[in-house]
């Protein structure tokens, strides 16, 4: 494990997630340590993302994830969804706010930000122009 964890922080973009991340998968059997060494010494040019895809092709890969950590997987990757919407709206809407600051028509402004619909729109004008 040793010379596999040497290897690892002399690729040059490695970092301290990669490096916990492929010890973990490395320490799972032997002949992970094995393959892992045999790939980082048959690819001088090796990158992290290199490494990483190596051990997601590997046929045992998903089997050491269990059915809660896929769940809480999903259920942060739908968190994070959420919250990546949020900030898209909030930016859609401080666009369509300066649009209609600038008297840019519904029309032209529906082109730009999908998001809303005219309705939308109309009662930003409304709210806006009072």
């Amino acid at each position: 494990m040793k010379e596999l964890i040497e290897k690892l922080v002399n690729i040059p973009d490695s970092y301290d997630d990669f490096l916990l991340g492929v010890i973990s998968y490395a320490k799972k059997t032997p002949e992970h340590i094995i393959i892992l060494k045999d790939f980082i010494d048959n690819n001088p040019q090796v990158s992290t993302s290199d490494v990483a895809e190596f051990i997601i092709e590997q046929p045992d890969f998903r089997s050491y994830s269990t059915i809660n950590e896929r769940i809480g997987l999903y259920k942060m990757n739908m968190e994070c969804r959420s919250m990546f919407d949020e900030v898209e709206r909030y930016a859609d809407l401080k666009l369509v706010t300066t649009l209609i600051k600038y008297g840019i028509s519904n029309e032209d402004i529906l082109k730009e930000v999908s998001s809303f619909s005219e309705d939308d729109i109309v009662e930003m004008r409304k709210k806006i122009e009072c």
